[in-house]
């Protein structure tokens, strides 16, 4: 299966998804963005045969970043963080959570009307994890995801700001993300 950084970035330019799912106000706020109204969501694009070897447990299509907390081992402060995941995983608190990341921990908050009202603007994403959120996993450990994150980041938001269409945007990350990764040693 082909899932390199050429095929992340080239599946998020034919979704608009991709990208999108990390900042809510990306998409819903226009005072900041301009691309609201015209962001949707989707599964990526996939090779034939990819989806059911994914739902027959092989693999998987993406991977959903923040949808947990936890306490590092290594915490100077354990009492402290214990009563701050106590406090982030109320019921009462996890949607404001969830509409500011957008971000969802906690299965009971995709019912709240303050994200179902975020659902809406952001054209059916918690529809979207909800359903269908089994076909992603956690990020993998790969040593590279700062160094690629922090080399595509201005073009990134060279899109944002309209000084880039997101086609060519996306196609100078993907171009990026690729060099980066020869420069560490991740390509021949």
């Amino acid at each position: 299966m082909d899932r390199g950084w050429h095929n992340l970035w080239r599946g998020a330019r034919g979704t608009g998804a991709g990208l999108w799912r990390k900042r809510g106000w990306i998409a819903a706020d226009d005072t900041k963005s301009l691309v609201v109204g015209n962001v949707g969501v989707a599964l990526p694009p996939l090779k034939a045969g990819v989806l059911d070897e994914v739902e027959g447990g092989t693999g998987y299509i993406g991977y959903y970043d923040g949808g947990a907390f936890g306490m590092p081992h290594s915490s100077k402060n354990k009492e402290a963080t214990a009563l701050f995941l106590q406090y982030i995983g109320q019921n009462e608190v996890q949607p404001d959570w969830a509409v500011a990341a957008p971000r969802v921990t906690n299965t009971a908050t995709y019912d709240d009307p303050k994200v179902q009202d975020m659902n809406d603007r952001l054209s059916g994403y918690y529809d979207l994890i909800k359903d269908k959120g089994y076909l992603f996993a956690g990020a993998p450990a790969y040593p590279f995801h700062a160094q690629v994150r922090e080399a595509t980041a201005p073009i990134f938001y060279q899109i944002l700001t309209g000084d880039l269409t997101p086609q060519d945007g996306l196609d100078q990350m993907a171009a990026t993300a690729e060099t980066t990764l020869s420069e560490l040693g991740y390509r021949k």
